[in-house]
């Protein structure tokens, strides 16, 4: 299934780059000296701002569908973590946060749409079971390779590639869209 196969693509690039930001801003804010609670508050921002925009997101999949909506949040995914390389520092690092959490509120559910929706019935718990298996495996991955660039290069090295891991993730759904289109 395409869409399947497309969707679980996109969100183990977007959970690639989560894992980046949620193991190395810590560990940055950490050597600066500013202490855990800067992150603790980043990441509530973002959580609080995912929230608020998850079922807008979902009901905006339902209406437009999911490719349109994804992508869109993938976007902001983008543009905050362009946002976040720029302002490593609070308080403009949590611009970064009010905008990821937005785009994550947008793609998440629409990711998951796209990958489900079109699967038959009687396998759509497997499925979920393996599209789910690509967030852990991007989550796994991220930590180990951006750490080796964190290593050789520094903590604000890895910064650089978070927009570039999601942008890859909004390249392929334009991809999946341009590829549907051909199949129809």
């Amino acid at each position: 299934n395409l869409s399947f196969v497309g969707a679980a693509i996109s969100l183990f690039f977007m959970s690639f780059a989560y894992s980046g930001a949620y193991t190395f801003l810590p560990a940055y804010y950490k050597v600066l000296g500013l202490g855990t609670g800067i992150f603790g508050i980043y990441a509530s921002i973002m959580g609080g701002f995912s929230f608020l925009t998850r079922v807008f997101g979902g009901r905006e999949a339902d209406k437009r569908g999911p490719i349109p909506v994804a992508s869109a949040g993938l976007l902001l995914v983008t543009l905050a973590y362009v946002v976040l390389f720029l302002y490593l520092l609070p308080p403009e690092a949590y611009l970064s946060a009010v905008v990821l959490g937005m785009g994550f509120g947008l793609t998440v559910p629409s990711l998951q749409m796209l990958a489900l929706a079109t699967l038959p019935k009687n396998v759509r718990g497997v499925g979920s079971g393996i599209y789910t298996m690509f967030f852990d495996l991007g989550y796994l991955s991220g930590p180990l390779a951006l750490g080796y660039l964190a290593e050789i290069k520094g903590y604000e090295s890895v910064f650089l590639f978070l927009p570039v891991l999601t942008f890859l993730s909004l390249l392929n759904l334009l991809l999946l869209k341009v590829l549907r289109r051909k199949t129809l």
